[in-house]
């Protein structure tokens, strides 16, 4: 069984909500759907596919990568010291 965190010692007043946003499993379970739907549109590459399947993986990997920094920084913020 998991600990679970405890707020930051040094308690900024932005940082206890990123602290209960990176606990909230809702907030897991949308980041695992998007592990999911990017793992999908990964593996749904093949050679001489339509040019318009290349321009819509660029922005999905652009989109991917914003939605996977977010959750990245606001856990070190949460969750750092």
């Amino acid at each position: 069984m998991q600990k679970k965190p405890h707020p930051p010692r040094r308690c900024y007043k932005w940082r206890l909500p990123l602290f209960r946003l990176a606990g909230n499993p809702t907030f897991t379970n949308i980041i695992v759907a998007h592990i999911v739907v990017n793992v999908v549109l990964m593996s749904v590459k093949w050679h001489g596919q339509p040019d318009i399947l290349n321009v819509v993986d660029a922005v999905a990997e652009t989109y991917f990568t914003v939605v996977f920094l977010i959750e990245f920084m606001v856990k070190v913020c949460a969750w750092g010291e």
